[in-house]
């Protein structure tokens, strides 16, 4: 037979890690966090994503926007198909700019993934990309460039 000394020290402990649960959760509601995990360029791209015209269950491509894990795919509801990656050209140590400059034929990567019907490229960008370029400011380091000639 449990003691009631044991039911009481059980539920102590579980009290206070209630209390800790609580403390927390009120620590991140007064500086500003209303839940878990929240990122504003993951989220901010979904949303301008929309505004663009990539709606759910379109296809885009991405360069280097897919290395960390691409939240802002599945918070749009968008496929990728298609991801631009050459180590020749490429490497992780470099930024998005200098990458993106020495590849070779960008109006035929263009073409390449309009073909698949890939609405648009999403690219991380730590500067922003060239004006002539085409690329658009999403939110935080993305950048969209439409390859579709309708526009939303």
């Amino acid at each position: 037979m449990i003691s009631g000394a044991i039911v009481f020290m059980s539920l102590a402990i579980l009290l206070s890690g209630v209390q800790t649960v609580i403390r927390m959760r009120q620590s991140a509601i007064f500086s500003g966090k209303t839940h878990g995990w929240y990122s504003s360029a993951e989220y901010g791209t979904a949303r301008e994503l929309a505004a663009h015209g990539v709606t759910p269950g379109s296809v885009v491509s991405c360069y280097r926007a897919c290395n960390t894990g691409p939240y802002w795919a599945r918070l749009a509801g968008v496929r990728i198909t298609s991801e631009i990656y050459d180590p020749k050209y490429m490497s992780d140590a470099e930024d998005g700019n200098s990458s993106w400059s020495k590849l070779p034929n960008k109006a035929g990567i263009f073409q390449a993934l309009k073909a698949t019907g890939s609405k648009g490229l999403i690219g991380l960008f730590e500067q922003t990309p060239a004006a002539d370029e085409g690329w658009e400011h999403l939110e935080g380091m993305y950048y969209f460039h439409r390859l579709s000639t309708k526009s939303p």
